[in-house]
């Protein structure tokens, strides 16, 4: 059974709604445990770089994330989880999707993401879940990251980050839009 990597976009109002009840628990055998976590950008010297960490029990390196807490939104288990795997304190940007996986028992891993900017960055350190923090550019991350579905996010990802005018590369969330022009009437 195949497991989706393309991000589905809920409505607002369901990622608004979505938090775990208080009765509820991610250890329940017939549980789904929803995650939430970031794509934290940021311009450093002139390239868009993003961050990625690697956790040593699974051995691999993905963005971070994590489970919701009991009465947690999705969006504040976001930011909180960034925060907690590498001491920046970020902004929420535009919500990526929900990008469905599975854990090596099979159970499902629906994980929603958001676009971050970093507000103020701590000092990392590494700890028992999260031991490295790399700050790579999307095409890198292509080739760090373990998982597909965290591949197919940077790679969509890549696809909409746009320039600016000296041609550095601009995050998504912060394009240039078009003034609406208001059609005067005669």
């Amino acid at each position: 059974m195949g497991r989706s990597c393309q991000p589905r976009t809920p409505s607002r109002d369901s990622v608004r709604r979505s938090t775990v009840r208080s009765g509820e628990s991610s250890n329940d055998a017939n549980a789904t445990a929803l995650r939430a976590g970031g794509i934290v950008l940021a311009e450093r010297a002139g390239r868009l770089l993003t961050a990625v960490v690697h956790r040593p029990r699974h051995d691999d390196w993905s963005f971070p994330k994590g489970k919701v807490d009991p009465g947690e939104s999705l969006r504040r288990t976001a930011v909180r989880e960034v925060w907690e795997e590498t001491g920046l304190h970020c902004r929420l940007g535009d919500y990526l999707g929900l990008v469905s996986g599975g854990l090596t028992d099979g159970s499902p891993k629906p994980t929603h993401y958001w676009l971050m900017d970093v507000l103020h960055e701590d000092t990392f350190v590494a700890g028992s879940e999260i031991d490295a923090l790399r700050w790579v550019d999307l095409t890198a991350a292509l080739g760090l990251l373990t998982h597909p579905r965290d591949r197919e996010l940077a790679r969509q990802l890549s696809r909409r980050v746009g320039r600016d005018r000296s041609g550095r590369p601009r995050p998504p969330h912060r394009r240039r839009r078009g003034r609406r022009r208001r059609s005067r009437r005669p």
